[in-house]
C-alpha cells in the first residue's frame, strides 16, 4: 500500500498536481490526478487542433503564393517572347534600311557615272 501511495505522489508530481498528502486519502488523490489528466488531455487536444488549423492556413498561403508565382512566371515568359519578337523585328528593319541605303548608294553611283 505504501508503494502505491508513493506512486500516486510521484504521478501527481509529474502531472503538476499540488502535493497530495496522505490525509486526503486514495480517493481524493486519484480524483485530483484524474481531473488534472483530463485538463492536460483537453489542453493537448486544443493545441493539436490549433496546430492543425495553423498548418492548414500555411498550406493555403503557400498555394496562393505558388499560384501568384506561376502567374508572374507566365507574364515573364510572355514578355520574353515579345522581347525576342521585337529584337527580330528591329534586326529585320535595320537590315532593310542597310539594303535600301546600299541600293540607293549604288543607284546614285550608277547615275553619277552615267552623267559624268
Amino acid at each position: 500500500m505504501f508503494q502505491f501511495l508513493r506512486f500516486i505522489e510521484l504521478l501527481s508530481g509529474v502531472l503538476g498536481v499540488d502535493c497530495v498528502s496522505a490525509d486526503v486519502g486514495l480517493d481524493g488523490a486519484s480524483d485530483a490526478i484524474f481531473v488534472r489528466a483530463e485538463q492536460l488531455a483537453k489542453n493537448e487536444a486544443a493545441a493539436v487542433t490549433d496546430q492543425k488549423s495553423q498548418i492548414y492556413a500555411l498550406k493555403r498561403k503557400l498555394k496562393t503564393m505558388k499560384e501568384q508565382l506561376d502567374g508572374k512566371v507566365w507574364i515573364l515568359e510572355v514578355f520574353l517572347k515579345h522581347s525576342v519578337a521585337l529584337c527580330i523585328l528591329t534586326f529585320v528593319l535595320l537590315l532593310i534600311c542597310y539594303v535600301t541605303n546600299s541600293l540607293n548608294r549604288f543607284a546614285f553611283q550608277k547615275l553619277r557615272k552615267h552623267y559624268d
